[in-house]
């Protein structure tokens, strides 16, 4: 169920953007995260392996997974700030603009030093990228290899949040580096990593996984829901109320019975729609205000968006990833012939 939950997670930053109801796309982001955390160190302990070969293996896919599907929605971006009124796009995000140095166009190309409110982006959400891509290199290299290294990373995660909480006055500043650095993202991954390596303990102890589920995913829910209605803000708890929740939401998802295989198709359907709802929703957003004018009432334009954002995502997923897939399942068939070493996977 992880790619309805990745689906259900893009369709929420989404809403967040295209509605203002911007703090349940902040949940969503760090929910992403802590899948992201949790799915790198199992691909890195089960498929890859740390050996050099591995670590080649595993950094091609993942940038044939991150970087073709991310340029088609630069070239959307380039195209939205070249027809769309420039007041529209920075009412959508203050953010999305030309980029202005050669050093711009490189870190949006490349993702490299994309850091909000420094560089200006042709597709505004790309700084999570950025800040995956970071721990993807960090699991690959030390982070995702035992128990002992993710709960230790763990505490260096909690440490830093209440550090810059604690020395950062002003609560806008405080909430920034919470947020949108590359260290406030160390908490939610290390959550993921310590789900994967712990995952049969986790196992043996939720007796009832569907029970489990529904009522993790009910107050999952109602988090997001008071987010979205109190609008509180970076000052909210719900903020580390969600990364504990969505930890639990995940641990529980790990420990279901397989499905059947029309349901398990459903999921991965889903899933590969999750990465182009997610790139595209603000250029298709602009457009859809452009043409219909919804500017003044977000939810209309969010409703509105809606179908023609699910259609470029499947023609994304069709005809951009799943070519590319094939690229990978390549990749994967010569890692198949280095396994990774038993040692790795403790």
């Amino acid at each position: 169920m992880l790619g309805t939950l990745r689906f259900t997670l893009a369709w929420i930053v989404a809403a967040g953007h295209l509605e203002w109801t911007i703090w349940i796309g902040t949940y969503a982001v760090f929910s992403f995260y802590i899948i992201s955390g949790y799915l790198m160190c199992l691909i890195m302990n089960e498929r890859y392996g740390f050996t050099s070969s591995g670590i080649k293996f595993y950094a091609l896919n993942r940038a044939l997974r991150i970087y073709p599907p991310y340029w088609l929605a630069c070239a959307a971006g380039a195209l939205a700030l070249g027809f769309v009124a420039p007041e529209t796009l920075h009412w959508l995000d203050s953010g999305w603009r030309w980029p202005n140095s050669a050093w711009d166009w490189f870190s949006n190309f490349s993702l490299i030093g994309l850091i909000p409110y420094e560089v200006d982006r042709l597709v505004p959400p790309s700084w999570t990228l950025r800040v995956e891509l970071f721990y993807y290199i960090a699991i690959a290299i030390f982070l995702g290899r035992g128990r002992k290294i993710a709960l230790a990373w763990v505490g260096f995660s909690v440490t830093y949040h209440l550090y810059v909480g604690w020395v950062n006055e002003n609560p806008l500043i405080a909430w920034t580096e919470r947020y949108f650095t590359i260290g406030a993202a160390s908490l939610p991954f290390s959550l993921g990593a310590v789900i994967y390596h712990f995952r049969a303990s986790i196992a043996a102890r939720v007796c009832r996984p569907r029970s489990a589920l529904v009522a993790a995913s009910l107050v999952w829910a109602a988090n997001y829901l008071c987010a979205a209605a109190t609008d509180t803000g970076f000052e909210s708890p719900g903020f580390y109320i969600n990364c504990g929740v969505s930890s639990i939401l995940l641990a529980v998802l790990i420990t279901l019975p397989k499905f059947s295989t029309s349901w398990h198709q459903l999921d991965g359907w889903l899933g590969d729609l999750s990465y182009p709802v997610y790139l595209m929703h603000m250029q298709v957003g602009a457009l859809t205000a452009a043409l219909c004018s919804l500017m003044d009432w977000s939810p209309s334009l969010f409703l509105a968006t809606a179908p023609l954002l699910m259609l470029v995502s499947w023609l994304m997923a069709r005809f951009v990833d799943q070519p590319i897939e094939r690229l990978r399942n390549h990749v994967k068939k010569a890692v198949s012939r280095h396994p990774p070493r038993e040692t790795q996977l403790q």
